[in-house]
């Protein structure tokens, strides 16, 4: 349970920063508008796909990471 609540802290982390780095000038300017303008874009489901596609590539990463730190602390 505690790698689960991690993981989602994981992933509501990448989409809050991906949101504001790729949209700043419109957070900034006018947030709500912003958040409207998603029920009539053509693509709606667009920020959490982002988001999944960053998360997968962050996972692998970590996974990597992880992966070299136990080869090197069994030798």
């Amino acid at each position: 349970m505690k790698k689960l609540k991690k993981e989602i802290i994981v992933f509501f982390t990448i989409f809050v920063l991906s949101s504001l780095i790729m949209h700043y000038s419109a957070w900034i300017s006018h947030p709500i508008e912003h958040i409207k303008a998603l029920s009539y874009h053509s693509m709606p489901y667009h920020p959490i796909l982002y988001t999944f596609i960053i998360y997968i590539l962050v996972a692998v990463v970590r996974g990597i990471f992880l992966l070299i730190k136990k080869i090197i602390s069994k030798k």
